[in-house]
């Protein structure tokens, strides 16, 4: 099996980029405000919202988890291949989340 670093870390950047978008999406949700409507559907949708938002909260927790596994597999492979230095500064920046 091959691992090609640079692509794992590419990887795992776009799942912090996903998790940073879904957590921003669910704040929206979350602060959504349910004024607009009746009080006979206001409740329903305060409740909607409410779900929704930890539904997408979900998600970003699972996107990041992708992002954090994805890193670990880039440090178990400089570890396991004995990277030189030089070798592991170009992917030293995969080894931490970017925010």
């Amino acid at each position: 099996m091959e691992i090609v670093p640079l692509s794992v870390g590419d990887a795992s950047r776009a799942w912090d980029e996903r998790h940073i978008d879904l957590e921003s999406a669910a704040k929206q949700v979350g602060s959504a405000s349910t004024s607009g409507f009746t009080s006979t559907i206001s409740g329903t949708a305060a409740r909607f919202t409410t779900e929704w938002k930890r539904h997408v909260d979900a998600v970003a927790t699972k996107a990041e988890g992708h992002a954090d596994g994805l890193r670990g597999v880039i440090s178990t492979y400089l570890q396991a291949e004995g990277v030189t230095d030089q070798n592991f500064y170009i992917l030293q920046s995969y080894l931490r989340e970017v925010r």
